[in-house]
């Protein structure tokens, strides 16, 4: 079959060009509120994490081991700032509460989210700088937190405490 360069007139295919250009011309229209969903979606979930971080604050500040570890899941990693690794909730509530009952005893410590970086919209990536005020001195760490949304919760899955080096000067 020739072209002639005449439209078909077909009105079937009238009928379905007319459809398709009224479907595709709404796609910008459809998408924006999904877009717009993500960033609210993720607002939220970063002031949850936020609190998160805060909670572990208070719990540290208040001498509370059951409340530094709250934030974290069942079966959380966990590793300090000499290596150690230490393994779920429960041992992370009691080894920080021996901490604040024998040589953190009556310090404060104060987190500041430095970045949260979603790697799926249930996974985040967390950097805190800690500043532990100890025996007059201001300590600083670094962590990197792995958060995950566990049955509607923010949870951390993994942490990992580094100690900031004091550089000398010169």
């Amino acid at each position: 079959m020739e072209s002639t360069g005449q439209r078909d007139e077909n009105p079937f295919t009238m009928r379905f060009m007319k459809r398709l250009h009224l479907a595709l011309s709404m796609l910008p229209a459809l998408a924006i509120p999904a877009y717009l969903n993500l960033q609210t979606d993720h607002a939220k979930d970063e002031k949850e994490i936020r609190m998160g971080v805060e909670s572990m604050a208070l719990g540290w500040n208040s001498g509370s081991g059951a409340k530094f570890a709250a934030p974290f899941a069942d079966h959380a990693d966990y590793v300090v700032v000499n290596g150690m690794w230490i393994r779920g909730k429960a041992e992370i509530d009691k080894g920080h509460q021996m901490l604040f009952d024998g040589m953190y005893k009556g310090t404060t410590n104060g987190g500041t989210v430095k970045r949260i970086r979603f790697i799926r919209p249930d996974v985040a990536i967390v950097h805190v700088e800690w500043s532990l005020k100890f025996n007059g001195m201001d300590n600083k760490a670094m962590n990197t937190q792995t958060w995950a949304k566990n049955n509607g919760k923010w949870v951390i899955e993994a942490f990992q405490n580094t100690p900031v080096a004091v550089r000398g000067g010169g």
